[in-house]
Order: C-alpha cells, then structure tokens, then sequence
C-alpha cells in the first residue's frame, strides 16, 4: 500500500485514556512508549523506526500490552507514560531510544 493510500489521523483522536482501561492496576506492572504506523485503513503495527504516531501501552502481568493513549508526538506520548508510571510506581520503557521526540 503506498503512503498516500494510509489514513490520516485526525488529531481529535489524540490524548490519553488510561482511566478507561486500569480498573486494577495491579494487573499491570509497566508502561512502554513506542512509534505506530498504518497497515491498513483499519490496521496498525508497532514501529519504533518510521512512526507516523506514538502510543502508550501498559503491560499486563500475563505478559500482554493494552494501549492507554496515542499521541502525534513522542514528547507528549513520553510525558502521559511518566504520568502514569507515576501514579501507579511503574517504570516506563521506550523500546527504540532513536524514536523522534
């Protein structure tokens, strides 16, 4: 699919909500920041390498990811992960430190 077939993203999608998703947050043990491209219309990927936005993830004890907030900049998505790692006294992992800030 070439690059000007993929969505784009409307920044009212933007922003974070981890309340709607930690009802227990000891079924969670961290948050990761990393980039996110299209697949598809419907379909993204991680993409710490050539991002078109960034989504914060908390992980679940049993080892699975649940997105809380996806962001058009590396910063903003940076600082709602230390938010939350914050509150909760996770750590925040960014997988790629090449990621574009």
């Amino acid at each position: 699919m070439a690059t000007s077939d993929l969505p784009m993203m409307d920044t009212a999608c933007f922003g974070g909500y981890c309340s709607e998703v930690i009802h227990q947050p000891t079924d969670y043990s961290s948050v990761e920041v990393h980039g996110v491209s299209f697949l598809s219309e419907m379909d993204v990927a991680v993409n710490d390498d050539t991002p078109e936005f960034f989504s914060v993830y908390v992980r679940h004890m049993d080892g699975t990811a649940v997105c809380v907030g996806d962001f058009a900049f590396s910063a903003e998505a940076d600082e709602y992960a230390i938010q939350i790692a914050g509150r909760y006294h996770w750590t925040v992992t960014r997988l790629s430190s090449a990621l574009p800030r």
